[in-house]
């Protein structure tokens, strides 16, 4: 069997396990994930784990993502229980499924930053801190604040929230 015929075979994503999730909410990664789940073999499906797996190292909010498939023997499941039969109607026979299993170490909720600066040639020096809340809400968002106090002419303070944009085809 050809690499072609391997890619072209039916797949559908049947479950997604989230392990290691201790803030961030399952409908955060579930939402990245939506390009395989929507995918109908193996191609598509492959597709969409890798791309789903780069927007949500994109979050900055994992130290690690790991995306892994596991066989599902439809036919073991549907022998052990009775009246489940529906679940390979209208020629689904044929497809094959998959659970997926999505295992992620967040990153640390605090996440502080300080530096020095020179500017104007040398004319006026500062120091700059910034203090971080990684994921603090679940939802992949980002708050920060910052204090920047110069030796002669600027103080600057700052505040933001980063929200990721999740769209849902």
């Amino acid at each position: 069997m050809g690499d072609r015929e391997i890619l072209e075979k039916p797949l559908q994503v049947r479950f997604v396990k989230i392990k290691g999730n201790h803030r961030t909410n399952p409908s955060v990664i579930e939402k990245h994930l939506q390009e395989a789940y929507d995918g109908t073999n193996v191609n598509e499906v492959s597709l969409g784990l890798m791309r789903g797996l780069n927007k949500l190292k994109q979050l900055d909010i994992f130290d690690a993502v790991e995306i892994t498939c596991e066989d599902v023997d439809l036919e073991a499941e549907l022998q052990s229980s009775p009246g489940t039969t529906d679940l390979v109607s209208g020629g689904a026979e044929h497809t094959y499924y998959t659970d997926v299993v999505v295992h992620v170490r967040e990153k640390g909720i605090l996440n502080l930053k300080a530096e020095t600066f020179v500017e104007g040639g040398g004319s006026e020096g500062g120091v700059q801190s910034t203090l971080g809340l990684r994921n603090p809400l679940g939802a992949g968002e980002q708050i920060r604040g910052g204090i920047s106090y110069g030796t002669k002419n600027s103080n600057s303070y700052s505040l933001s929230m980063l929200m990721p944009h999740i769209s849902t085809p």
